[in-house]
């Protein structure tokens, strides 16, 4: 044990536990992404999302080439076009998602993790092609924490299918 000017030790342990704090959080996601729990949180947390209040957000307009060409071949009534489109996962996009995150999480709890993690993580990336921009588009955090959850999925179980079980 060294001692410096002051009676203080210099040997770096404030180094040392900072590196060790890196490690472990990277060890601890790591060993995350061998449970079932992020997968049946998110499906539990898209099971009850039709029971949280929802938010309007303004359709898309159409332009006035678009409106212009379809004028000439259809008459839209008012009633078929949206004014407003919900900012929460449909109900039917809910009920799919939640159930194969479910089957992935029952998959990964059963000790198939290579293909219980591919179930995840391609069905991660699913849930964000189709709900992305809308979620992204309200001001609610509900459907951001939706998609940051299937961020947050597909990333440590993407990983954990693609290099393998045995990080």
């Amino acid at each position: 044990m060294s001692v410096g000017i002051g009676g203080s030790d210099n040997s770096g342990s404030a180094v040392d536990q900072s590196k060790q704090e890196v490690v472990s959080i990277y060890d601890q996601i790591n060993s995350l992404a061998t449970t079932p729990y992020p997968a049946a949180f998110f499906a539990s947390s898209l099971f009850i999302t039709p029971m949280v209040k929802d938010q309007r957000i303004p359709a898309p307009v159409a332009t006035s080439l678009t409106s212009s060409l379809t004028s000439r071949f259809i008459r839209p009534t008012s009633s078929a076009l949206p004014t407003t489109i919900s900012s929460n996962p449909t109900l039917l996009s809910c009920l799919l998602f939640g159930g194969f995150f479910g089957l992935g999480s029952f998959m990964i709890n059963d000790n198939d993790l290579i293909n219980g993690s591919g179930v995840i993580s391609a069905w991660s990336a699913l849930f964000c092609m189709v709900n992305f921009k809308r979620c992204i588009r309200s001001y609610k955090l509900w459907p951001k924490f939706l998609v940051s959850q299937a961020l947050f999925n597909g990333f440590i179980y993407g990983r954990n299918f693609i290099l393998g079980a045995n990080l």
